[in-house]
């Protein structure tokens, strides 16, 4: 049993009712909802009464609460006593489609040394589908992403809204996918004839869409027209169960929150011109605390001294 679900069940206990439940615990309701079910499966019996109104705690429920919250407390312990970082932790919540956990964790054992006592840790859902401003403007996110196509005259200060701090920590080079039975898969280096009408399958989303607009002109100023084909997906990588016999998938290279490892009916591709994603963290300063904003501090100062932060 994950002590995660427990931590669950003791927040849609108090909220009694699934979206605020959901915004506390940076997920989306269904997803909640599968995990609750998923624990009551594994006790053998339910724990709320679903109705309209909401989660009413069964009387296994309320048998099970302050059990639950004992365990929890219990673990807490545990890891306190294993931990090398004594004092307050501290935390960013970050969605999954960061690129950008990376920077994150390139200033880290720096930004302890200089705040000793303080440990921070990241906390990572899946909010990959979500406009990346509306994150942070719900506070479902401490920290999110903007993803832009280098020298495709795209402006990251005409994208982000005026009130959010910002800072552009590197970029990540770009790779093509295609199978096995595309017409350009015996060939392991694209020109940029090769992209010329081609047509790239990605996901439908808001981040999806700028990066897909920075591509197009990107490919315009090289020479070649391309298009953009959006299909709404659970999964990103749900674009590679498609059929891509006659289309393009492009991907970051070395981005370490994406798969690597590709079916043997997917083609990798590199290109002869640079094709490469900006990436940009953004927060907002008033939602933050003194820890937090330290932190991200830290990386700024880091990334505007030309440290390296990415992977790629």
């Amino acid at each position: 049993m994950e002590t995660d679900r427990l931590k669950e069940f003791l927040i849609v206990a108090k909220h009694g009712k699934l979206t605020p439940a959901a915004r506390e615990l940076f997920m989306s309701p269904s997803t909640l909802s599968d995990h609750i079910i998923a624990l009551e499966n594994e006790l053998g019996g339910p724990l709320f009464e679903r109705s309209a109104s909401g989660f009413t705690l069964t009387e296994a429920g309320e048998n099970n609460l302050e059990r639950a919250q004992r365990i929890l407390m219990e673990c807490t312990a545990m890891q306190k006593s294993c931990s090398h970082h004594e004092g307050k932790i501290s935390s960013l919540r970050i969605p999954n489609y960061m690129f950008g956990l990376d920077p994150l964790l390139a200033v880290k054992e720096a930004f302890q040394a200089g705040h000793p006592g303080q440990h921070m840790v990241f906390k990572t859902n899946e909010l990959q589908m979500a406009d990346p401003f509306d994150v942070l403007e719900e506070g479902q996110a401490d920290i999110t992403c903007l993803y832009t196509i280098e020298d495709s005259g795209q402006d990251p200060y005409a994208l982000i809204p005026e009130k959010y701090d910002w800072v552009t920590v590197g970029g990540y080079n770009y790779i093509v996918l295609t199978s096995k039975k595309h017409p350009l898969a015996e060939k392991p280096v694209f020109d940029i004839e090769d992209l010329d009408g081609a047509v790239f399958l990605t996901t439908f989303c808001p981040l999806a869409e700028i990066t897909g607009d920075g591509l197009k002109a990107r490919l315009a100023q090289l020479g070649a027209k391309a298009e953009i084909m959006y299909r709404k997906l659970n999964r990103h990588d749900d674009i590679l169960v498609s059929n891509l016999d006659g289309y393009m998938v492009i991907r970051a290279k070395g981005a370490s929150n994406l798969h690597t490892d590709y079916s043997s009916d997917i083609i990798v591709h590199t290109t002869s011109i640079p094709i490469r994603i900006l990436v940009h963290l953004v927060w907002d300063p008033i939602r933050l605390d003194t820890m937090q904003l330290a932190y991200l501090g830290e990386v700024k100062r880091a990334a505007q001294q030309g440290e390296t932060l990415l992977n790629n």
